[in-house]
Order: structure tokens, then sequence, then C-alpha cells
């Protein structure tokens, strides 16, 4: 149905069709996020930074944090969306997942406007959710994940130091414990077992693991 939208484009201008006549005539959600995958002959052809932000663009990307259980939505995303299954077989997924972290952190702290910072906060939540997902693609790059708990231990910084500009104070701290606690295990001998099984798929971590999470994460990476 779509097809006409995406062969009047140039790989990199094509949009999804939300606003469309044609999307507007979807009444199922189903439908709406069937029109909503990447022709294979624009991925073929988008280099792994615009494929993801094209994938940062996808209008149901968002929904991964609706589940109770973070790890749940991001395999929801993966089933749904062949954009962000492509991007995680590029060999480079993680240094442009790092660079769009680091980009949005950097605009967080210097936009003005709480429901401005709340809307980059999403994206970054997005972000550390799927930056987890890395080590089930790639099993053997312990020096990565460790860059990776570095970049979350400074964007965990990084939103300390603007929760009291938010209306929710707390938001986007869900998955900055999830996201290390994660990695924690990836990298550290001993498996931090003591966290409720709950907390890990969660992220909703109570006071004596949001310490451990903390001390745990500062330890790897020194090493």
């Amino acid at each position: 149905m779509f097809a006409g939208v995406a062969n009047a484009q140039t790989a990199k201008k094509w949009t999804y069709p939300v606003g469309t006549e044609e999307w507007s005539m979807l009444e199922k959600r189903k439908d709406r996020i069937k029109a909503c995958q990447i022709p294979q002959r624009v991925i073929s052809s988008l280099s792994t930074e615009d494929l993801t932000e094209l994938c940062l663009q996808y209008p149901y990307i968002s929904n991964a944090l609706s589940f109770t259980s973070i790890k749940a939505g991001v395999d929801k995303l993966f089933n749904d969306f062949n954009g962000i299954r492509e991007l995680f077989k590029r060999e480079d997924v993680a240094k442009e997942l790092l660079k769009q972290y680091q980009t949005k952190l950097q605009k967080l702290a210097t936009i003005e406007g709480r429901n401005k910072k709340e809307g980059i906060l999403a994206t970054v939540s997005v972000l550390e959710a799927l930056l987890t997902r890395y080590h089930t693609e790639n099993s053997d790059a312990k020096e990565k994940y460790r860059e990776i708990l570095r970049n979350l231990v400074a964007g965990h910084e990084i939103k300390n130091m603007h929760s009291n500009d938010l209306f929710i104070k707390n938001l986007g701290f869900r998955t900055s414990y999830f996201s290390r606690a994660v990695l924690i295990t990836k990298l550290s001998e001993q498996n931090i077992e003591e966290l409720p099984r709950v907390e890990m798929l969660t992220g909703m971590a109570s006071d004596e693991s949001i310490r451990l999470i903390d001390e745990m994460s500062y330890q790897l990476i020194k090493k």
C-alpha cells in the first residue's frame, strides 16, 4: 500500500507513513506496524549511522518501555520491527548507539524546558535498553561491555544533575539500573544474585539494590 511513498524518495529521505491518508485508513495496530517496515532496498543502502537515526524515529519505539519487563519490551520491538533487527546485524551498532546516547545526553544538559528534557530522556531510556541487547547479539565482547557501562554511569550522573528539572523526578532511572545490572552480570565474576529476579527484569530497584549497582558499576569501569 505504501510502495509509492517509498519509491518516490531516496533511501536517506525515506520516512514512515504516519500522517498520510493511507495511514489514517489503517485501523489495526498490526497493520500500522506492518506499514512501518523499512523496505529492504532502503535498508541495504543506509549506513549504520543513518539506520540508527531511522530506527529511533520508528513511531512505536518508545513502547519498548511500556512493558513491566524491560527485556520483554525490547524483545517485542525486535519481533515487530525489521529496522532494529537489521541494525543489530551491523558490526558498528554499539558505536552508533553510543554516539546517539552521548549526543542526547549533551542535549539534555543544554536544552530548556521540562517537556523537552523529558522527551530527550525517553529516547535516552530506549537507547539504554537497546545497549543491553548488545550482549545478546555479541557473546564475547567484554571490553565493549565495559565501554557501554562507562557511558551508562556517565549518563546516570547527568540524569541526577537534571532530575530536579523534571515533572517526574525519577524519570529515566529505571532503564539505567536495569541496563547496568545486565552488564554487571556479564563483566563480573561475582554474579549479582542478591538482586531479586523481578528487579533484574523490570529495573524497579530497591535502595539496597541501587547501592549495589552503583558500587559495582564504579568498581568495574576502573579496571
